[in-house]
């Protein structure tokens, strides 16, 4: 068997606080519906803020410089791009004509 080696990925606040934070039950209503409470979440060592990154659990790009050691092969953006339906799409143009106006010289 071939062992799996972790290197470090970025990932964004949202995913870091769904694996990271701790919850204990409070309470139960008369329908069973149990009640929690926060207890606590885990700190993140800060590597690189302000680097632009894509998360390796959501596809999203992440500014937070959060990274996280992870086998490549057991996340979904292993290496930062973006799948069909995840992350933004924006279309550049190298045209001049977007800056166009119909200003008139007036001489």
């Amino acid at each position: 068997m071939a062992a799996s080696s972790s290197v470090p990925l970025a990932m964004c606040e949202s995913c870091w606080l769904v694996e990271n934070t701790m919850w204990e039950p409070e309470s139960m209503d008369e329908n069973g519906q149990v009640f929690v409470r926060l207890v606590g979440v885990g700190m993140p060592e800060i590597v690189g803020a302000d680097t632009v990154e894509v998360c390796c659990m959501c596809g999203e790009l992440t500014v937070v410089g959060i990274y996280v050691l992870r086998d490549p092969s057991t996340v979904p953006f292993p290496d930062g791009g973006e799948a069909d339906g995840f992350g933004f799409e924006v279309e550049m143009s190298d045209s001049d004509s977007d800056f166009e106006t119909d200003f008139e010289d007036d001489d």
